[in-house]
């Protein structure tokens, strides 16, 4: 090969290295401008997603500054880049927090009211009684309430029986069988801590309107504080109906009387002076008494003097209060202690029924008349509504040892039976009878 065909080829050699390195460098050129490109539209594609993402998660946040600013978007097939004029545009007003909702406050329980109740049966004025009560300066008839006054500071609503009136001694003093007793008893009574005293007996007119319209007198003058039912001086207080009240707990009691031993002449002139168990009338008044009260007691004088039972009267008008939602029923007049019952109605209403509390005093001829009770209820009003939560017989026991007084019988010993003197007029009285007779009538309602 000669020397100038060598120069040729190396000729040849050097432009085919300087055409590749030129293409090299064009080629390299084109992919950077490439690799730019692309960064572009991938920066431009995300900024698209963004703002159409933005759009479509807060649309009438867009269409209400659209509306505030009064801008008319303009069509066109690009949307345009352009950023708005600052001035036009409202800033957008910072999230605002959801306040947690109050939480609110759970009822507030009503405050649970107990009304503890007792009654005493028939404060029954004999001669023996009267005489033993005289004094230098009048009447002391404090000794028959003596053991039991201390007990009933316990009680808030306290009930007595006055079986007689106690006109005084201007319409003179009698015992057995048309009864007027001094006023004294009337401040033995106020005096224990008697606050409820119930005058619809048969005997309150035994001599008379006067004696009694006295007694009411009395009571109303000298012990206003002190309730009276049964017997009334007017047409007008005849409709009122007693409701005892312990904050919001109110408590109607109602007195009524089977009739009197006295003749119909006063009764025609003044028909109210006392309740009687009238049909119309007792059902009316049980009716108004549960429109004002939470509870109802209705306090009969019914029954058959001397029966340890119940008559057939007695249980008619038991069946009669339960059925027109009377709550509670204590009786007087029988003279001794009968069973104590408690009676549903067809409604399903119950109503507690002591059907004789028996004698709390008197001058007695057999056993049975000297074994009386005490009522003893516990009544509790709170938001569940009213309810007696308990009720029973407290037993007490008249003795006699040259005065009259009247023992609870759980503080009553054979040794103090000995010392009366009630064992010589009836025989059959003995301790152990005595004990027998309160748990054959009253059984597990017996309370010390």
């Amino acid at each position: 090969m000669d020397i100038h065909s060598k120069e040729e080829i190396k000729e040849k050699l050097l432009q085919q290295r300087l055409k590749r390195k030129k293409l090299q460098r064009i080629i390299i050129s084109l992919v950077s401008t490439a690799s730019a490109l692309a960064v572009l539209f991938l920066v431009f594609a995300l900024g698209n997603f963004n703002n159409n993402t933005a759009k479509a998660a807060n649309p009438a946040s867009e269409s209400s500054i659209l509306a505030e600013n009064s801008v008319t978007p303009k069509p066109s097939v690009t949307p345009e880049l352009t950023k708005a004029p600052e001035a036009a545009l409202s800033p957008t007003p910072a999230a605002t927090a959801t306040p947690s909702p109050t939480p609110t406050p759970a009822p507030a329980e009503k405050p649970e009211t107990t009304i503890r109740l007792c009654m005493i049966g028939d404060v029954l004025l004999h001669d023996a009684i009267i005489q033993t009560s005289k004094t230098e300066y009048g009447y002391d008839f404090s000794p028959l309430f003596s053991n039991i006054s201390d007990r009933l500071a316990g009680y808030d609503l306290k009930i007595v029986n006055q079986e007689t009136a106690c006109g005084g001694e201007s319409y003179g003093i009698t015992g057995y069988p048309s009864f007027n007793g001094p006023t004294e008893c009337i401040d033995a009574m106020a005096n224990t801590g008697f606050n409820l005293v119930c005058l619809a007996t048969n005997h309150m007119l035994d001599n008379g309107i006067s004696p009694m319209l006295s007694t009411l007198d009395y009571w109303n003058t000298n012990y206003p504080g002190v309730g009276t039912i049964g017997a009334y001086s007017s047409a007008e207080s005849a409709e009122n109906i007693y409701v005892y009240q312990k904050e919001d707990f109110k408590v109607a009691v109602l007195n009524y009387t089977y009739g009197t031993n006295a003749g119909s002449g006063d009764l025609l002139s003044a028909p109210y002076c006392l309740n009687f168990l009238n049909e119309e009338k007792v059902y009316s008044d049980i009716q108004r008494a549960k429109e004002i009260s939470d509870f109802v007691i209705v306090i009969p004088h019914w029954g058959t003097e001397h029966n340890l039972g119940t008559d057939a009267s007695q249980d008619y008008w038991a069946t009669q209060f339960n059925e027109w939602g009377v709550d509670l029923v204590i009786g007087s007049h029988p003279h001794v202690i009968e069973p104590i019952e408690v009676k549903t109605s067809s409604t399903g209403h119950t109503t507690v029924i002591f059907y004789s509390l028996g004698n709390f005093v008197s001058n007695p001829a057999n056993a049975n008349l000297m074994v009386g009770a005490m009522a003893d209820v516990t009544l509790t009003k709170d938001e569940n509504g009213v309810r007696i939560d308990d009720f029973g017989a407290i037993p007490l026991i008249t003795h006699q040892q040259g005065y009259f007084t009247t023992y609870f019988w759980s503080e009553y010993s054979p040794e103090m039976y000995y010392e009366s003197v009630g064992h010589i007029q009836d025989p059959t009285f003995t301790y152990e009878y005595c004990t027998d007779l309160i748990y054959s009538v009253f059984g597990d309602r017996v309370r010390p």
